[in-house]
């Protein structure tokens, strides 16, 4: 244990800063393990005042950062940049630091010190840049476009600082500022690459949310055109490309720029730039006429007409604009062109124009046997051009890939299958190694597709001979199995007895390689991967313990052993594997293993030893904050919750500054009814300051309690009041779809857990006032009178601390400092729906009613309370006041048809005393129908068992008088 080796380390220390920094890092991961990481940390502070060398800080810092000792690191890398303040690299690294601590006001103040700091303004230009391209980087926008904007306007700046703004700026959705320091950075480009490259990002920018056309390029794969291969047979689509159309801001400047090319004029030196980007614009926007111009005037001077040099990037747009245009005379003249001119891509234009052969040479055969042709000459084969091309270029470059791939599909269109295989082998031939592999895996992809299963598997086995890798060994194994028992050469199913037949070659491959390799464990575990395609378990267990106890210090070869022995039921055979693969994997992976072995020891009822495990597995990762979220996850879907907690609570020492994760711990906590530790830990919560509130604290985009429920995950929304929506009544549709609207969007605040730390803290005061309202006394009075007096609060966090403590009255005073303005429909549906939640309705009704307005407004009015207080009823697990009802029925603010259908509703869900109050106006509203208000009310006083109550309004009902009219047997004014 942790203790023991702590002790046998403590012989070898000095403890005066001068050991070795292993055996200190030894030592320290004792303390961490044993839960003492203050001991850890002053171990390592000493070591680097002791022993300052950049080795033992780079090793130091390393072991920190895996185990979130956050003052060690930042040490670190203030002490980094306070040996050089104008190393940017180490700026930046303790600024994410910051940033990952969500430490702002640390970060833009080191940020800024950095860039004014600089001695000259071009050191300056270059910092700020450097400085916006880390901050957008951390998706920062707004800062990151603010140092952008400064850098620009600093001398030396450039087309590089233009572009970086202009990307800033079209991410931010600024998209004609963005226009036009693109326009500026097109000026100041020098050759016709860097013009592209700044006209393809207008583009993407006139293109909006559309996205830019894929420009045509001749890439380094051979491809057969359908006609040899039956693609798209039968098919509906025509051929040659779908071009959609364009938006019209994209044909706007294309048709400036083509204007501006043909009126430049010709002894200007930024004339060839402007046809230039003409003609480009022409290209990309298929305006072929206007591009043929320009390429002309490109290709010869204007005044003398004589033939000039032109840039390979002209070159390669002759080519785009052949293809889109299909220009099948002009390709072919640009791709043997290009060919010679652009060395790099010799290969890729000579594959391009292979197809290009192949196209031309079906298009004349389709011509040519038609019935109007005769000749008693056999049909050549097709592809002979192409195959005489690529030939010779493969003398040229017999190591190219890409080009045998090409030769060898020709030849066995031309049906010369031999010659296509004498091509791989001669290549295979060439390369020897691993180095082979990629040769051998076409090979063998060739061989299937042929027929030829025996020399399929050969192959297959030479590939794993070859690989010196186990892991990249066992993925070809598995591909091959794959490969050979799933489907047949053309792609369908494989029948059952091939497949056998199938393994069987390969079993006897691999027992070839046994008797060859006798010391080889893998080819042990491969004939264990065939038995268990076949179904035999039991070979299978027994070739993979051959493997282990021919070669036990083989990596990735215990977890195998592990499901070979479960899949025969052998589970004690399984722990004790399990047991090696979880001492001997690497860090990533040693929290899985062991909840592997938890799981398997707990299976076999040792449960003494699966605590142990779990015990130790949370002491090896006690300072590594994700290891031990995924942990708390295992556990919370293992139902382990103590376990979780126990997890958690690390986490807040792992991550003290984290109000996230003390949150998470309080919530857990109120689950296990630890109500003194579940408000200890929100208490430091708000005792922790928050750098930064990125939330609005009025209008209806602040963050509002309008719901109750908190949900896990993104995309939080108050869902659960948009259902509401749909019975609501008195609404019309265009005021429900903008309050669908409204209500659908986003709320990170309604997030169980948010992750932005304001929001955190918000939840905290939530958690608080509920605790607060629930034990009531002196302690509630202090909370409410804090957050009614605090002139200091912010008013949202008032908000939630007064509504979720109960606190109508003073909630409703700040929710009029928070929705000032209540002339919008989504602004009236907040305060409404808040003001009805927490009991206000005296306050809602004096709103709806008000006097002075117009009766459309008063009536628009009077349907939303309609509909506020019709979906309140519907939300679980609240309750309206009798005497808030008994005075919304009486105000005569809604008319009786409404308060008939709310009673109604409150009677449907057996609320009869809310249904009682409600309907005690509806006899004096309407005294012409007191009666049959009487009687309606009777009944649900009967329903409650109220029967004074009943026997009231049943004397009412009967002493009415009685109108003339037909006899009927029963009686209901409903």
């Amino acid at each position: 244990g942790a203790a023991e080796a702590a002790k046998l380390l403590d012989e070898r220390l000095k403890n005066d800063g001068g050991d070795l920094p292993a055996i200190v890092l030894l030592r320290c991961e004792a303390d961490l393990r044993s839960g003492d990481a203050n001991s850890a940390k002053q171990r390592l502070l000493k070591l680097l005042e002791v022993q300052n060398s950049s080795d033992v800080e780079k090793q130091i810092l390393g072991f920190a950062q895996t185990r979130a000792l956050d003052a060690v690191i930042e040490k670190i890398l203030r002490a980094r940049v306070e040996r050089d303040p104008q190393k940017a690299e180490a700026v930046f690294d303790l600024a994410g630091f910051f940033r990952a601590r969500r430490d702002m006001v640390a970060e833009d103040k080191l940020l800024h010190g950095f860039t004014d700091s600089a001695t000259t303004q071009e050191e300056r230009q270059k910092r700020l840049s450097d400085a916006s391209t880390f901050l957008a980087a951390s998706n920062n926008l707004d800062s990151a476009i603010i140092l952008a904007r400064e850098a620009v306007s600093k001398q030396g700046a450039g087309r590089d600082a233009w572009l970086h703004l202009a990307e800033l700026l079209a991410e931010q959705g600024e998209n004609d500022e963005a226009a036009e320091w693109i326009e500026k950075a097109w000026h100041a480009s020098t050759n016709d690459e860097e013009r592209v490259d700044v006209d393809e990002r207008m583009l993407s920018i006139l293109m909006g949310d559309t996205k830019a056309a894929v420009k045509p390029v001749a890439n380094g794969e051979f491809k057969l055109p359908d006609a040899f291969t039956g693609t798209n047979f039968a098919s509906d689509d025509t051929e040659g490309p779908q071009r959609e159309k364009l938006p019209e801001p994209v044909l706007e400047f294309a048709h400036r720029a083509i204007a501006t090319a043909r009126q430049a004029d010709p002894k200007s030196k930024d004339a060839q730039a402007a046809r230039f980007r003409g003609y480009w614009w022409a290209v990309r926007t298929s305006q072929f006429e206007a591009a043929y111009q320009l390429l002309n005037t490109l290709a010869f001077d204007p005044v003398t007409e004589k033939e000039q040099p032109v840039s390979l990037v002209v070159e390669q747009l002759k080519l785009d604009l052949a293809q889109e245009d299909d220009n099948f005379a002009l390709m072919e003249r640009q791709l043997r062109r290009l060919s010679e001119l652009d060395a790099p891509g010799r290969v890729r234009y000579t594959l391009r124009l292979a197809e290009l052969l192949m196209e031309s040479e079906r298009r004349v055969d389709s011509e040519t046997s038609s019935p109007g042709w005769k000749s008693d000459n056999p049909m050549p084969p097709p592809g002979i051009a192409a195959a005489k091309l690529l030939e010779k270029m493969y003398r040229e470059f017999p190591d190219s890939g890409q080009l045998l791939s090409a030769l060898s599909q020709i030849y066995f269109l031309q049906r010369r299958a031999d010659d296509a295989l004498a091509l791989w082998k001669q290549a295979v031939k060439r390369v020897e190694g691993p180095a082979a592999i990629p040769l051998l895996e076409n090979y063998a992809d060739i061989l299937l597709r042929q027929h030829r299963i025996t020399d399929h598997v050969e192959v297959q086995v030479q590939i794993l001979e070859r690989e010196t890798d186990v892991k990249r060994r066992r993925e070809g194994l598995r591909r091959c199995i794959d490969r050979l028992t799933f489907s047949d050469a053309s792609g369908g199913e494989l029948a059952p007895s091939v497949a056998r037949d199938r393994l069987k070659l390969l079993e006897r491959a691999l027992l070839e390689r046994v008797q060859r390799h006798p010391f080889d464990g893998f080819y042990h575990e491969a004939l264990a991967q065939v038995y268990e395609r076949g179904g035999d378990h039991v070979k299978a267990f027994a070739s993979m313990k051959q493997a282990y106890y021919t070669a036990p210090d083989t990596p990735f070869s215990l977890d195998q052993l592990r499901d070979a022995a479960l899949k025969v039921a052998d589970l004690k055979s399984a722990i004790y594997f399990q047991k090696q693969i979880a001492a001997m994997a690497p860090p990533k992976e040693i929290a899985a293993e062991s909840r592997r072995l938890v799981e398997l020891l707990e299976q076999t009822f040792q449960i003494t030893e699966a605590d142990r495990v779990r015990r130790r597995l949370e002491s090896r990762f006690a300072q590594d904050a994700t290891a031990l979220e995924e942990l708390a996850k295992y556990y919370q879907s293992s139902g382990q919750d103590e376990a979780e907690r126990r997890v958690y609570e690390q986490m807040t020492q792992v991550r003290s500054w984290d109000g996230r994760a003390r949150l998470r711990l309080a919530l857990k906590c109120l689950r296990f009814a630890d109500e003194a530790e579940a408000e200890k830990q929100l208490q430091a919560v708000l005792a922790a300051p928050v750098k930064m509130r990125n939330y609005p604290t009025s209008g209806v985009r602040a963050p509002l309690p309008l719901t109750d429920t908190r949900r896990t995950g993104g995309g939080v929304t108050t869902g659960d009041i948009v259902t509401l929506l749909d019975f609501a009544p008195a609404l019309e549709r265009k005021d429900l779809d903008a309050l669908r609207a409204f209500l659908g969007q986003p709320r990170a605040e309604f997030a169980e857990l948010p992750e932005d730390a304001a929001l955190v803290r918000l939840r905290a005061i939530e958690e608080l006032a509920k605790l607060r309202q629930a034990h009531g006394g002196e302690a509630l009075d202090q909370w409410i009178k804090r957050w009614s007096t605090d002139a200091q609060a912010n008013a949202v966090e008032k908000l939630w601390a007064l509504y979720y403590s109960g606190a109508g009255a003073g909630f409703r005073v700040v929710l009029k400092q928070v929705l000032p303005d209540t002339t919008k429909l989504e602004a009236q549906f907040a305060m409404l729906w808040l003001t009805l939640h927490s009991h206000g309705m005296d306050e809602a009704v004096r709103w709806a009613g008000e006097k002075g307005w117009s009766p459309e407004v008063l009536k628009a009015r009077a349907g939303l309370l309609q509909a506020c207080v019709s979906m309140l009823v519907d939300v679980n697990g609240f309750r309206f006041r009798p005497d808030n009802l008994a005075e919304l029925g009486v105000s005569q603010v809604l008319r009786n048809s409404a308060l008939v259908e709310l009673t109604r509703k409150l009677q449907d869900k057996q609320r009869y005393d809310e249904a009682l109050a409600l309907g005690v106006g509806l006899p004096a509203n309407s005294p012409e129908m007191e009666m049959d208000y009487s009687l309606f009310l009777a009944r649900i006083a009967e329903s409650a068992e109220r029967w004074d109550l009943a026997r009231q309004y049943l004397g009412v009902a009967v002493r009415g008088p009685v109108a003339a009219e037909n006899y009927r047997t029963t009686y209901d004014p409903f």
